[in-house]
């Protein structure tokens, strides 16, 4: 029975646009993260591939990028620019 209401849940958060997600991960729901995860996993992990030459460093690169999405989401400010652009740059800053 949980199963299912982890599809519901996951379902529900396929259909938000990436703001609603930062969003629901601000107010504490930890599968918003996962489903942020989803969508831009691959994305981080090839910049962070292009910048380190290195795949296991890339991978680390990109945990922490996510780790830190999680304990910075009350910071973002979608005046400022969308999630993506957002955590485009936390994969940037880790990096360096």
């Amino acid at each position: 029975m949980a199963h299912m209401g982890t599809n519901v849940i996951i379902a529900r958060l396929s259909h938000m646009s990436d703001d609603q997600l930062l969003v629901e991960l601000r107010n504490g729901d930890s599968n918003a993260l996962a489903a942020l995860f989803d969508r831009f996993h691959h994305l981080v992990y090839s910049i962070a591939l292009k910048i380190v030459r290195d795949p296991a460093e890339a991978e680390d690169v990109s945990q922490n990028v996510f780790f830190e999405i999680f304990r910075s989401a009350a910071q973002f400010d979608p005046t400022k620019g969308t999630c993506k652009v957002w955590l485009l740059q936390y994969a940037g800053w880790s990096n360096i």
